[in-house]
This record gives C-alpha cells, structure tokens and sequence, in this order.
C-alpha cells in the first residue's frame, strides 16, 4: 500500500473544501448530495434533493454550488483537483 504524503496546503484546501460542502448542506436543507466530474473542466452531476423542488431552485442551486467552489478554486487552484471525481452527501445520523 502506497502512502501519499500530504502538504499542509493539502490538508487547507481539503479542510476548505469539507468547509464549503458543508456551508452548502446547511443553506440547503433539501440538498442530499451531488458529484463533481472531469471532463476537460469541472461540472455538476447527479444533485439529489429531498423534497424536489422546481426548475428554477434547482438551477438556482447548481449556480450556488458552482459559485461556491469556483471561488475556492479563483484562491488556489490546487483545491480542484480535491473536486474532481468527488461525491459529496449530506450526513445524516
């Protein structure tokens, strides 16, 4: 088994990430989760929400979700290869 070594700017930008993901959990409590994927850049995939809601929250909800991590990324770049082929959920205990 292969251990990666972690820089300290790895673990900011993980911390930072886990910090949006869970900023967005809690502005909306209908997300249940969503992916993120690579192909050429980063997109939305698969975003779950529980109760549906319409067209137009939902797009409203994409933008937010992609704003937020845009923004990560705009202050180091290094944090969307973290993005990449991520799922995120909501935890629910």
């Amino acid at each position: 088994m292969t251990t990666l070594a972690t820089t300290p700017s790895d673990r900011r930008n993980e911390a930072e990430v886990r910090s949006v993901a869970s900023a967005l959990f809690q502005r909306w409590p209908a997300l249940l989760g969503f992916c993120v994927r690579e192909d050429g850049e980063l997109f939305l995939t698969d975003v779950a929400v529980h109760p549906w809601c319409d067209d137009e929250q939902r797009a409203k909800l994409c933008c937010e979700i992609a704003s937020a991590f845009a923004e990560l990324i705009d202050e180091d770049a290094a944090a969307g290869e973290l993005l990449s082929g991520r799922t995120f959920a909501r935890t629910m205990h």
